[in-house]
């Protein structure tokens, strides 16, 4: 699973991973490329929390 950011907001994603490459693995199904994604989710994060995007 990943979490997708949409209108401000966090939406839960299935995933499908292909075979692993050193420490990556191959996304065969999942969000579009482009997507917003959480990258280091607090464990009380989930659908529908309204989220901002932090200074890059």
């Amino acid at each position: 699973m990943v979490l997708v950011v949409d209108n401000n907001a966090v939406h839960v994603r299935p995933v499908s991973l292909g075979p692993q490459s050193g420490d990556a693995y191959e996304l065969i199904d999942g969000p579009a490329p482009g997507s917003r994604v959480v990258l280091h989710p607090p464990p009380t994060l989930g659908e529908a929390h309204p989220v901002r995007e932090a200074n890059r």
